[in-house]
Formats: C-alpha cells, structure tokens, sequence
C-alpha cells in the first residue's frame, strides 16, 4: 500500500470524525457532552498520528529535496500545520466540560468554525499535495 493511499484513509478518517463532531455541536442546547469529549480526544489522537506520517513522508521529503516535487507545495501547506494543530489544542484546553454546558452557544460556535478549518485543510492537502506524491 503506497504512502498515498494510507494518507488519503487517514484524511477520510478524519473528515469522519469531523463531521461526527459537527452532528454532536450542531445542536441548539448541549446534549451529549461525554461523546463530545471522548470525540474531541480521538480526533485530537488522530490528528497527531496523521501529522507524524505526514512529516515523516511528506514535509522532511520535501525540505531535504528527496521529493522535490513536493518542494514548494509542501511548505504553503506546512506553514499552516502547527497554527491549526495549537489552535485545536487550545480550543481543548479552554471548554471543559463544565465550561461548554455553560456557554454552548460560544463553544458550539467556535468548535464549528474550527472543524471547518480542519476540513478545508484537509481538502487542500488532498487537493494540492497528495496528488504530487508517488504512487
């Protein structure tokens, strides 16, 4: 199985889990707030898997010129990479809970502006990257 197809199921995975996330916020009062904090994890766990096998395969390729074609592709895309990664961290750390049952109408507001983030990442790379690797 090449790198291609393994990133590729990786991004389906993550498109899945943002659109669970979005079906769980997309609600006009909290609901289930244990399933949105064992979702947030697991995107978050997914998320930090995908971006090691995308730097090991992508991003150190490219800088080191093993891949030169991802060159100039993979550095508009990475240059993205660690603002979005921190701002999901952040997001995390500042709605506990007890916090997003208190403020749904925020927390609901900002975590779908920021799966959506993720999702046009997501089909960037898969539009503008993943096309430029082997195989």
């Amino acid at each position: 199985m090449s790198i291609r197809t393994i990133l590729s199921a990786d991004h389906a995975e993550l498109e899945r889990l943002c659109a669970d996330m979005i079906a769980l916020v997309d609600r006009p009062a909290p609901g289930d707030i244990a399933g949105i904090a064992a979702l947030r994890w697991q995107l978050a766990r997914r998320i930090t898997a995908h971006l090691a096998l995308e730097d090991e395969y992508i991003y150190r390729p490219a800088a080191d010129g093993t891949l030169p074609r991802l060159g100039a592709a993979a550095a508009a895309v990475k240059d993205e990479l660690g603002e979005l990664y921190a701002a999901y961290q952040a997001h995390i750390a500042r709605w506990p809970g007890y916090r997003l049952t208190a403020d749904w109408a925020t927390f609901r507001a900002e975590a779908t502006a920021l799966l959506a983030r993720l999702q046009a990442r997501i089909r960037r790379e898969d539009a503008e990257l993943y096309p430029l690797l082997p195989e």
